[in-house]
């Protein structure tokens, strides 16, 4: 019963880094036969985690899996606390911000407030990425210690960036040119806790065809006042 229950539950965490997979695919994938695999899957459609495309006769994730991830996001402290803040960033420099949670050596986008721009960035909420020294993770991977970055991207990548790590941390946050979307550029700025532990970060993506570089530091300025106002709120003191 126990090995069934965890299955299911590795094969709705698959599902969720796939848009579609078939029976097969998922037999393949859990080194199951195909009736065990068919049988999960249809006990999972019954209880609404999974949907059959009529077409592909695929699998992907159902609407009950919608409705516990944004049951868990608006109990999370850090979508609660953040969110006024957002709002109020967006209000000020009229752009789209997007919210990002560290999971382990993964972030996930928590939460995303809509410029009123017409061309604007698009991320999808509960998507998972990996930490790297680029784009909407730079922010949480930068004022990490060093150990952590390490432990994350290793000695060699560490000895590249580290003149721009050092920048970054004088100035108090992250540019990322062109790396997110070609395009685009990224500032962001990390989110601490009660324990003084990065939690998640603050992204501003704006597109290079409307971006000001001269209005660079102000736009960075805002982003620094929400991001220190969360973490105040999450309990963080300097």
């Amino acid at each position: 019963m126990i090995d069934s229950v965890s299955r299911a539950l590795k094969m709705l965490s698959f599902l969720a880094d796939h848009n579609e997979v078939g029976v097969r695919e998922l037999s393949r994938a859990f080194e199951v036969n195909e009736a065990t695999a068919y049988r999960t899957l249809i006990t999972l459609q019954n209880h609404g985690y999974v949907i059959q495309d009529p077409k592909t006769k695929k699998y992907k994730l159902g609407f009950e899996t919608v409705r516990i991830g944004q049951s868990c996001l608006n109990n999370y402290d850090l979508v609660q606390v953040a969110r006024k803040y957002a709002i109020e960033l967006t209000r000020k420099i009229n752009e789209t911000i997007t919210l990002i949670a560290r999971h382990g050596n993964y972030a996930v986008y928590v939460n995303k407030i809509d410029s009123t721009h017409v061309v604007r960035i698009h991320s999808q909420i509960g998507s998972k990425i990996q930490l790297a020294f680029e784009g909407f993770t730079k922010p949480i991977l930068v004022f990490l210690s060093e150990k952590e970055q390490l432990d994350l991207i290793g000695k060699e990548k560490i000895a590249k960036v580290k003149t721009e790590i050092s920048k970054f941390i004088e100035i108090g946050y992250t540019i990322s040119d062109e790396e997110v979307d070609s395009g685009v550029t990224v500032i962001g700025c990390p989110i601490y806790n009660y324990e003084s532990k990065i939690v998640g970060a603050v992204n501003v993506p704006i597109p290079k065809v409307r971006l000001d570089e001269q209005k660079i530091p102000e736009i960075a300025y805002q982003v620094q006042e929400a991001t220190r106002k969360i973490s105040k709120d999450l309990g963080y003191r300097v």
